[in-house]
């Protein structure tokens, strides 16, 4: 029932322990840069995935548009 209080108060205890020493702010701004760079990482891979997934519907819905262009243009044809 304890388990997330005590990591949320060791998670504190160590933050706490890594500022109170030497390079502390140092540390802290080395671990702040490093979670950016991951979140951006992360980020970017979603993207690169939305995109790759977006270009292929769209060769799909291409596809589908020229057969359709070209069944009209038939049809267009045996009309005349």
């Amino acid at each position: 029932m304890c388990q997330p209080i005590d990591w949320v108060l060791r998670v504190v205890n160590t933050v706490r322990a890594v500022l109170d020493g030497k390079n502390g702010i140092l540390t802290l701004l080395i671990v702040v840069l490093m979670g950016g760079f991951v979140g951006m990482v992360l980020i970017y891979n979603d993207f690169k995935s939305f995109l790759q997934e977006q270009t292929k519907n769209y060769a799909i819905q291409t596809e589908v548009l020229r057969t359709i262009d070209l069944r009209l243009s038939n049809l267009e044809h045996q009309i005349k």
